[in-house]
């Protein structure tokens, strides 16, 4: 997701500046967006990573925790 933000951000901003695309500024903002931005994300990534393991790996009884006597 974090890769995702730069890469529209900087497309987004080269399209709408093109003849003289704002370089410095581009750097000086895109740093602290991608230390900020795989924060910002991660209870989303974290999800969808579970939910894709869940989808090819559904969920057994042998994985509860803690385990039930029987």
């Amino acid at each position: 997701m974090a890769e995702l933000v730069f890469a529209f951000g900087l497309l987004a901003v080269l399209l709408l500046t093109w003849p003289n695309p704002p370089w410095k500024t581009m750097q000086w903002v895109g740093i602290p967006l991608m230390v900020i931005s795989p924060i910002a994300f991660f209870p989303l990534s974290r999800t969808l990573w579970i939910a894709f393991d869940l989808a090819f790996r559904p969920s057994e009884r042998r994985d509860e925790w803690p385990p039930r006597n029987e």
